[in-house]
């Protein structure tokens, strides 16, 4: 898996941009891939990714995309807690990679 961690202060924009994906019938996998991934291992793949890297309290989407030559999902999320502390970013790239 390679992550590629992008931050944005545009949550609304970016969501947007998922959701047009959806709706233009791009953001799911190829008929081909669906045996390989089912949507669950998906969601525990980025369930366990967002716990790992110190966001497993926070809510978030997961959306799958065939807009490239290889299937992929992107997972959005909030650094925001409940109590409007952020979550730290430090070494989050090193972090992913691990």
């Amino acid at each position: 898996m390679i992550a590629q961690i992008s931050h944005t202060g545009n949550t609304a924009g970016i969501i947007m941009y998922h959701d047009k994906k959806m709706q233009n019938g791009v953001a799911n996998f190829h008929s081909d891939d669906r045996p390989k991934l089912s949507d669950d291992t998906y969601r525990e793949i980025g369930k366990k990714y967002l716990e790992e890297m110190g966001y497993g309290d926070q809510p978030y989407i997961v959306y799958k995309h065939k807009d490239q030559a290889h299937p992929h999902v992107h997972i959005v999320t909030s650094r925001i807690k409940d109590n409007g502390n952020k979550i730290p970013n430090w070494g989050e790239r090193y972090r992913s990679q691990n």
